[in-house]
């Protein structure tokens, strides 16, 4: 299931349910405060309970209409969606995959009665066991959503009958206690793709699907292109080259091996040799494969998934809305969410989180609005939460917050010349003269570490000279002395509060231990440490920690494009050790096409490493590791031919390059699936970048400078800064005793806030929010201009379907306050801006 992290501002329209969401609901839209039930007719649910239920749907993008409705079903769904049924889910199905090292031929066995005795019902019962797991997690799927499973989209009724396949084949082989060809093995990732863990693995599948008809229709356009050149090529050159052009079937292998650059000049000397006329044939290909096509397939695919992701967000985005609608007509008073609501939903939706972080969520959804409000001034109750104010949930919930203690407390108790002197660091390492020596110190230092290593001589490269140790010495000790200037400049907290700073102690700290190591034996291989300094390159131009960022925004999706290929090694690996297995051998390749039987000659000598039967596929880590090979393409059709010439037959032959050309066109799509996220998300920040430097330079030209916030939205950390007074915490305990009488709420939930108050030495309490950026955020501004748009188109529907009377009446009542809402919100925006025009 696929998640957004992070909602739209709460400037824009209002958005509620339609009449169909209504319904799966049920139930009024004006909650009841002195009851605890839920508005939604199912027995013991109460109403924060399926607030909270709706939340997380609107969450994990759920759709509505899958909402639980009977007791048992909403059992089911909380144990489906429990945080610990999620970790053993992925546990489960990923210890189903690591079966294969117990398996044949990995663990090489043996026929005997030992291993039909012993090893084969181990095995046989914990495959059995692990597959019981995930036909229990279909079961309760069933009892949620009853008819509606049979309704889902095929892939997972597909998922369900290859369950069903793999359990009857388990038991099978457990009872009979012998093994058989069982290729099926290979579909075991779908299980772990289908974990909820894996939405982010999901996602990429679901893109690649949906964009395969136009990456078909190129990759078919690019075999008839190989075909038609392969035709031309077998009737001009079968005459000069019978290795590459001896039939059409070599002649369509040589060019699609070609299409890699793997054989390439290879595969045309000869005819070069023959005719000096024949490399424009080959240049021809190339450009119009290579260089053209190829490319072209990398546009349609970053058009097809650009166009993906603005359909998916559109969606998930309007649909959060939906959700924090609901939820919002669930609890809403007359002025709003009030805190003696809000604290109890918390809880169910987020039951880890403390009182005082309930809390400081309320403050910050406030405050997020407030600042949105003119002259800052909140026009709302202190003590509720307008339904503008709740639309920022989802994006304030992920927010981790930690109390700020007053600067200058301790140093005030300090003497005066030691804070004169503190304050001389302080000036010191702010001024900008004190980067750039730090920078020139920088590419000094590489300068030497270069020079040193290009100099020494290979036999003492774990040895230096007196000279380069001294030299090491200094470099380190400059290093050291400016961090420790930092740290009593800007404090401890502060400076280890930024990631730069995090990144340049540790790769000083490696360093230092790694000079101070002695070189012996054992700890020899510590110098490798040293060039760790040279990162530090890294952060002196703006544009490189640019890079860096969009690589820790892009980090979630590039890991689940990195799961997606070991799962793809996964299948591929099955079917190898299935039908490949002790295929290839020293000496076993004489009779291959493309004179690669010498790469199998077993013997390394000055022609090369001539031991390429070690890339087999005789055990799952063999496997892996060829499948690398393949994919990295430098000489893969060696490999290919390699265990080709080893086919009885002819047929076998080609279905063997099948499979190989296979794996090659599933990398090549999938290489060019991470080449499109990189360069959407680089040309984004770049571009977002350049943008918040101009309105820097702006900002400072015309003396903007207090309330600029120009580069804040491509800062890799989102913060933001709450207050707690007496009176909030003071107003939370009389909220949480108003609600005392409600069945689930925790009695000790506000607590740790008495204590916190006892404990207060000044009026307030100043709370420091802060979470990592994520590509969501990225999503967010690239479409912060339509998002307004969708609203407005979503907004006269539904407007529209109010008027015409398609609602019931108390949607009608809901969605005519929404469309009021919205007309007022139109016209405070049309006055603000005359207003503007007047100053």
């Amino acid at each position: 299931m696929d998640r957004i992290g992070e909602d739209a501002n709460g400037d824009i329209a209002l958005l509620t349910f339609s009449a169909a969401e209504d319904a799966v609901a049920s139930g009024s839209s004006t909650p009841v405060k002195d009851s605890s039930t839920s508005t939604s007719g199912v027995k013991g649910r109460s109403k924060w309970k399926e607030a909270a239920l709706r939340a997380k749907q609107g969450l994990h993008n759920i759709d509505f209409t899958r909402h639980p409705r009977a007791e048992a079903a909403s059992r089911a769904y909380l144990i489906l969606h429990h945080p610990a049924f999620y970790i053993t889910h992925l546990v489960v199905s990923v210890l189903l995959m690591l079966l294969a090292l117990a398996e044949w031929p990995t663990l090489l066995l043996d026929d005997s009665q030992a291993y039909r005795n012993w090893f084969l019902p181990i095995h046989g019962s914990v495959e059995v066991l692990l597959l019981s797991f995930l036909l229990l997690d279909f079961v309760l799927r069933m009892i949620w959503l009853g008819r509606q499973f049979y309704s889902l989209q095929s892939i997972t009724v597909y998922t369900f009958l290859i369950l069903v396949v793999m359990y009857i084949e388990a038991v099978a082989v457990l009872v009979r206690q012998e093994t058989h060809f069982r290729v099926l093995r290979a579909l075991r990732p779908v299980f772990f793709i289908n974990t909820h863990l894996m939405f982010g693995v999901q996602r990429v599948v679901q893109q690649v699907f949906l964009c395969l008809k136009p990456i078909s229709d190129v990759l078919l356009l690019l075999l008839f292109q190989i075909a038609f050149f392969s035709i031309i090529g077998y009737y001009i050159f079968n005459q000069y080259d019978k290795d590459y052009f001896g039939s059409f079937g070599q002649s369509f292998v040589s060019l699609f091996i070609l299409l890699s650059t793997a054989n390439h000049p290879d595969v045309l000397m000869e005819s070069y040799h023959a005719s000096p006329a024949s490399p424009i044939f080959f240049m021809c290909y190339l450009i119009v494969t290579l260089y053209v096509i190829s490319n072209v397939l990398l546009g349609v695919v970053y058009s097809s998934f650009k166009s993906f992701d603005t359909t998916k967000f559109k969606s998930m985005f309007l649909h959060k809305r939906k959700a924090l609608s609901f939820v919002y007509n669930q609890l809403a008073g007359l002025n709003g969410i009030e805190l003696s609501d809000f604290e109890p939903f918390m809880k169910e939706f987020q039951p880890q989180m403390p009182a005082w972080q309930v809390l400081c969520v309320f403050k910050a959804l406030k405050a997020e609005r407030k600042m949105q409000m003119d002259g800052g001034v909140d026009r709302d109750n202190v003590g509720f939460l307008s339904i503008e104010q709740f639309y920022e949930l989802y994006r304030i919930v992920g927010f981790k917050w930690k109390e700020v203690r007053k600067k200058g407390k301790r140093c005030a108790q300090l003497p005066e010349f030691v804070r004169s002197i503190l304050r001389s660091i302080y000036k010191l390492v702010s001024w900008h003269w004190f980067n750039s020596i730090i920078s020139v110190i920088i590419i000094f230092n590489t300068i030497f570490v270069v020079v040193n290593a290009a100099i020494i001589d290979p036999a003492e490269r774990f040895s230096e000279p007196v000279g380069i140790k001294i030299g090491n010495f200094i470099f380190i000790g400059i290093y050291c002395f400016e961090i420790l200037l930092r740290i009593v400049g800007y404090g401890v907290v502060e400076y280890f509060g930024k990631f730069w700073n995090w990144f340049d102690f540790i790769i000083i700290l490696a360093s230092l231990i790694a000079q101070f190591m002695e070189i012996n034996s054992v700890l020899k291989y510590a110098i490798l440490l040293r060039p760790l300094r040279l990162l530090r390159l890294l952060r002196l131009k703006r544009r490189y920690r640019d890079i860096l960022d969009a690589v820790g925004i892009l980090s979630p999706q590039l890991l689940s494009v990195a799961l997606l290929l070991v799962v793809v090694y996964y299948g591929f690996a099955i079917i190898g050790m299935e039908v490949f297995h002790k295929s290839v051998f020293p000496q076993c390749c004489n009779d291959s096409w493309f004179y690669v039987g010498g790469y199998y000659s077993g013997v390394i000598n000055s022609t090369g490493p001539n031991v390429y039967w070690l890339n087999n596929f005789d055990s799952i880590f063999h496997s892996y590791v060829t499948l690398f090979e393949l994919m990295v393409i430098n000489n893969w059709f060696v490999i290919m031919e390699g265990f080709a010439s080893q086919a009885s037959t002819s047929l076998t032959a080609g279905f063997t390059r099948l499979y190989f050309m296979t794996f090659y066109t599933v990398t090549l799509v999938t290489s060019t699936v991470i080449i499109s996220y990189i360069v959407e998300a680089f040309v984004f920040k770049i571009t977002t970048a350049n943008r918040n430097a101009k309105l820097l330079k702006f900002c400072k030209k015309n003396h903007v400078g207090i309330d600029c916030n120009c580069s804040a939205e491509t800062d890799r950390v989102k913060r933001m800064t709450v207050e707690i007074s007496l009176d909030d915490i003071d107003l939370f305990s009389q909220s949480s005793l108003k609600s005392q009488s409600k069945p689930f709420l925790h009695s000790n939930s506000f607590n740790g806030l008495r204590k916190k108050k006892l404990s207060l030495v000044q009026e307030s309490t100043i709370y420091h929010g802060y979470r990592l950026r994520n590509r969501e955020d990225l999503l967010f501004l690239m479409y912060e201009k339509e998002i307004p748009t969708w609203l407005a188109e979503y907004q006269k529907d539904h407007c529209a379907d109010t008027s015409q009377g398609m609602v019931t009446q108390s949607a009608d009542n809901s969605n005519n306050a929404d469309c009021n809402s919205y007309l007022q919100s139109f016209k405070t925006s049309v006055m603000d801006f005359l207003e503007y025009l007047v100053e």
